[in-house]
């Protein structure tokens, strides 16, 4: 029984054909130019056609193993460095799952902690710790909650003080202290991660940023749609392999892949004679996906409900 349900897990778990053709799509020049734009603060004020010409000089490199640790790969979906911005270096990881059984967010700080601690030995030595680049981690989350449609948070370091004294000093030595404690924000603002929930369901469109990712992760637009609404609205030029690298990733969207696990947990129902709740205890389904695969499930009846009455009817 032991080794079914790990086989059956460790299958539900695999990387899709849709996370491959996101890769491709988010590590485009021009797109990923714009995310890079849009998500960086130390390039809001960068040409995007200076980043798109940096990214066709410099590709991202994709599906980056880091076995610094034994024991624990981590492999990076897209990684750049930016050498134009001090060596800013940025990890970008389009999701397909919210719930994967643990918090995402927590999962983005420690691929930021990896990426600060990998850079001993290569980019500085021995203690010169003042030396460390900062990191961006932007995740991209198709499958959410709809209460999370639009949603862009952040999470960074914060450079606090408390108790410090300073109404008997002058005011030159405020200003001096003043300056001393935006070094430190500058020095501690080390690691920023973003994380983004695409509304995928509505269809008016203002050429916000995160109306872009609603565009092309939209399975209901064509592909020739999204080339119009993307050269109109955002002013990037789709070429034909770009089109093709879109559709084929909306072909392959956490739909389909969701509705293919609830068929294999409901078939698991069937021939192990379990009920829902025993099913995805033997699947170790987390607390956060249940609501998901409960829901799943009951417009699965519905749908096969509707079915038979009209089968029925003819």
């Amino acid at each position: 029984m032991t080794i079914q349900q790990n086989t059956i897990a460790d299958e539900l778990d695999k990387e899709t054909p849709f996370d491959k053709q996101c890769k491709v799509v988010l590590s485009d020049p021009q797109i990923l130019a714009y995310i890079i734009k849009n998500c960086v603060t130390e390039c809001k004020n960068v040409d995007m056609n200076d980043l798109v010409q940096y990214f066709k000089k410099y590709p991202p490199q994709t599906g980056i193993e880091d076995i610094s640790i034994s024991g624990g790969k981590i492999i990076y979906d897209i990684q750049t460095q930016l050498l134009n911005k001090g060596g800013i270096i940025i990890n970008i990881e389009p999701q397909n799952n919210v719930y994967p059984g643990y918090n995402l967010g927590i999962r983005a700080i420690y691929y930021n902690s990896r990426l600060i601690s990998n850079q001993k030995g290569t980019i500085f030595k021995h203690s010169n710790f003042n030396a460390i680049k900062k990191v961006y981690s932007i995740w991209i989350i198709r499958t959410h909650a709809k209460e999370d449609n639009g949603v862009i948070a952040k999470i960074r370091y914060i450079y606090e003080e408390k108790g410090r004294q300073t109404q008997n000093l002058s005011h030159k030595k405020k200003l001096r202290l003043k300056e001393k404690i935006k070094k430190f924000k500058r020095l501690f603002d080390l690691s920023e991660i973003i994380m983004i929930y695409p509304d995928i369901e509505h269809t008016k469109y203002d050429g916000s940023f995160i109306d872009f990712f609603s565009i092309l992760f939209n399975v209901h637009i064509s592909s020739k749609q999204k080339k119009l609404l993307v050269e109109e609205k955002y002013g990037i030029i789709m070429s034909e392999e770009l089109v093709k690298g879109v559709e084929n990733m909306c072909n392959w969207t956490e739909s389909v892949v969701y509705e293919t696990k609830v068929e294999v947990r409901r078939n698991i129902m069937d021939t192990m004679s379990l009920n829902l709740y025993q099913a995805m205890d033997a699947l170790k389904i987390s607390d956060d996906e249940r609501p998901y695969i409960i829901n799943q499930l009951e417009d699965y009846k519905k749908k096969s409900k509707k079915s038979k009455k009209h089968q029925k009817s003819k």
